[in-house]
């Protein structure tokens, strides 16, 4: 299971990348969740998947699905 600051650099990587299309996905328990633009791919082009927002720690806010 991923930590909130590996979520986040894994995340902020696109920018330096220019990678826009691919969703990652993180395995936490027996689910699978995407954060911030991977979330917002899963919402666009996964209409069958349900988003819920969280307030994670450090105050912060994730889209999870």
């Amino acid at each position: 299971m991923a930590n909130t600051i590996e979520i986040l650099e894994i995340e902020r990587k696109r920018i330096d990348t220019g990678d826009f299309a691919t969703i990652h996905l993180f395995v936490e328990g027996s689910f699978y969740r995407a954060y911030e633009w991977s979330a917002w791919l899963c919402v666009r082009y996964c209409a069958e998947l349900k988003v819920t927002h969280r307030l994670l720690k450090g105050g912060e806010w994730g889209a999870l699905c």
